[in-house]
């Protein structure tokens, strides 16, 4: 198993079955993809948050159930495990979501949202809302993808600064 890349994403995107639909470049990251917010689905009765000039407002404490814009279409061998971006834990938003996007899963994202803070927040239409990391479960590599950041540091760790 090994975290597939930046450029092994947009390859597989490419692919005759894309791996993620509306796929952005922007979005995608050295070894991760930024899934972007898409609106407000029903929640378990029937209830769905309005959407006013491309910004959903969420009331303190509250739960409301949305959708990312981009699906999917994994195929049998990659798995995707997700997580919530870093900017939105500090606005005060956490995500209600299952841990990871199965191999051979075909459709629609959907999740919680709640905001965990005493004030109104606000989501835009089109804003990075869940991070995803994809793994190819089949292969094994000779030498580890390493992202850009990573190699900086490590670089940065190894060299001589002795005076």
């Amino acid at each position: 198993m090994y975290l597939l890349s930046k450029i092994e994403l947009e390859e597989l995107n490419r692919a005759s079955q894309p791996l993620i639909s509306k796929f952005s470049e922007e979005h995608a990251g050295d070894s991760h993809y930024y899934f972007r917010f898409g609106g407000t689905t029903a929640d378990f009765v029937g209830r769905r948050a309005p959407i006013t000039n491309d910004v959903l407002s969420l009331p303190p404490a509250e739960v409301i159930q949305v959708h990312v814009l981009e699906s999917v279409v994994l195929p049998w061998n990659v798995l995707a495990l997700l997580g919530t971006p870093t900017s939105l834990i500090r606005s005060g938003v956490q995500l209600l979501h299952g841990p990871s996007i199965d191999p051979g899963y075909s459709g629609a994202i959907e999740l919680g949202v709640l905001n965990v803070t005493k004030e109104p927040l606000k989501l835009s239409l089109g804003e990075p809302i869940l991070k995803a990391l994809f793994f190819d479960l089949t292969s094994v590599r000779e030498s580890a993808h390493i992202p850009e950041i990573v190699r900086r540091r490590l670089d940065f760790e190894q060299s001589d600064f002795s005076l």
